[in-house]
């Protein structure tokens, strides 16, 4: 009887045993089942991801194309429009096109804007010319100096500038000055706004940071803009403040081998002017 109670309980524990191995088996297959329909729907949700992905680039080409079929039709009604008439008619078509020229540019990632030679004075003209148009005292002397860059990029670059100014310094008087430096020319901006204190000069560069002293709305993104666009063809931006209050935004581009020459007979010419 014993002998038959000790099998019975050695019986129970093998099948306790064997109860607890096939318990564990069982959670084993239900977690890597679990880890596998995981990993499907995981393969799922990225399949439909890429494809939400295809369809908005595909929307997007889109809805470019359309925009520039637009613009194209801006451009030749701008050309019936101002076909005749006074100066001032003209140099509205010719700031209207250049700015849609501009806004074709940016409409166009796949091609970026090639580094060129370029005279400064005409890419930059419109953009002072459109923001003159909207009420802003700006005072500019533009020189006719050949430079090397982007001229779309730069003329975006001081339409942010003076974007920046007249929202965060509305009513502002802004100076505008370009010099050539040895191989460098520089385009000093001029505000006699509130200012950016020096110590947040260099953060409002970043995106999505704004000055302590910004009076409007904004997004933090323009200054960040140009100082990329700058960087990316061979200039730099510089943001200051100035001795009798306001703030000075510096862009530089290089000067073109092809303008050299040229600026080293004007200085020549000056020194000897100065000399006698």
């Amino acid at each position: 009887m014993g002998l038959e109670l000790l099998c019975i309980a050695a019986s129970a524990a093998t099948l306790c045993l064997l109860a607890s191995l096939i318990a564990c088996g069982a959670r084993l297959y239900l977690s890597r089942l679990r880890s596998e329909q995981e990993i499907v729907q995981l393969h799922r949700n990225l399949a439909q991801a890429e494809q939400e992905l295809q369809t908005a680039h595909l929307a997007h080409r889109e809805r470019l194309h359309d925009a520039r079929s637009v613009l194209a039709g801006l451009a030749g009604g701008i050309s019936v429009l101002t076909r005749n008439g006074s100066p001032e008619r003209r140099d509205m078509r010719r700031m209207l096109v250049a700015e849609l020229d501009r806004l074709q540019s940016l409409l166009d990632p796949n091609e970026p804007e090639p580094i060129t030679d370029f005279e400064l004075d005409k890419a930059l003209e419109p953009v002072l010319l459109a923001h003159q148009l909207d009420n802003e005292d700006i005072r500019c002397d533009l020189d006719a100096v050949l430079v090397r860059g982007r001229p779309h990029a730069t003329a975006a670059v001081l339409d942010n500038i003076l974007r920046n100014a007249h929202t965060h310094a509305p009513g502002a008087r802004i100076n505008i000055d370009v010099q050539a430096e040895a191989d460098t020319v520089m385009v000093r901006v001029g505000d006699d706004g509130p200012g950016i204190p020096r110590a947040e000069c260099a953060a409002v560069l970043r995106a999505g940071v704004r000055g302590s002293t910004a009076l409007g709305a904004g997004s933090g993104l323009g200054l960040h803009s140009a100082a990329s666009a700058m960087a990316k063809q061979d200039g730099y931006l510089h943001i200051d403040g100035r001795r009798d209050g306001g703030t000075m935004v510096t862009f530089s581009l290089p000067l073109s081998p092809a303008a050299l020459p040229q600026l080293k007979r004007r200085r020549s010419l000056a020194a000897l002017t100065e000399a006698s």
